[in-house]
C-alpha cells in the first residue's frame, strides 16, 4: 500500500467519524430537550391542577353563600344546587383564562348535592375536568 492510500483512509476514517459523532451529539441534544419539554409540561399541569382545585373551592364557596341569600336555608335545598350548578361555570370564567394560555379543557356538567340538618347546609359537588396541554393529560374531580 502506498503512503497516499493510507492518508487517504485516514482522512475519511476521520471524516465519518466526525460525521457520526455530530449526529449522535444532535440526536441526544434533541431527546433531552424533548424529555425536559415533558417535564415542564407536567409540572404545570400540576400547578395548574392546584389552581383549577383552588379556584373550584373559592368558586363553590362564593356561589354557596349566593344562593343562601337569594333563596335561604329553609326547603330551599334544590334552589341552592341549581344555583351552584349554574353559577360556579360562570365563576370559573368558563376556564377561559386556562384556554387562552394553550390547556384544552373539557369538563361535565357540575352536580351539586346540597342538605341542610339544624340550620347546617352541607354541599357536595362532583366536577369532573380533564385538562390537557400537548401530550399530557390529567383528569380529576372536584
Amino acid at each position: 500500500m502506498r503512503k497516499g492510500q493510507v492518508s487517504f483512509y485516514v482522512i475519511v476514517g476521520v471524516i465519518l467519524v466526525v460525521i457520526i459523532g455530530s449526529f449522535l451529539m444532535l440526536k441526544y441534544a434533541s431527546v433531552k430537550k424533548d424529555i425536559k419539554t415533558e417535564a415542564n409540561e407536567k409540572a404545570e399541569l400540576s400547578m395548574s391542577r392546584e389552581n383549577i382545585k383552588s379556584m373550584a373551592d373559592d368558586c363553590l364557596e362564593k356561589s354557596t353563600l349566593k344562593a343562601i341569600d337569594n333563596f335561604g336555608l329553609i326547603d330551599s335545598e334544590k334552589d341552592i344546587a341549581d344555583y351552584i350548578e349554574i353559577d360556579i361555570l360562570r365563576c370559573l370564567g368558563n376556564f377561559k383564562t386556562l384556554k387562552d394560555n394553550g390547556y384544552d379543557v373539557v369538563y361535565e356538567k357540575p352536580d351539586a348535592r346540597v342538605s341542610v340538618n339544624e340550620d347546617i347546609l352541607s354541599v357536595d359537588l362532583i366536577f369532573k375536568i380533564e385538562l390537557s396541554r400537548g401530550k399530557e393529560k390529567i383528569n380529576f374531580i372536584n
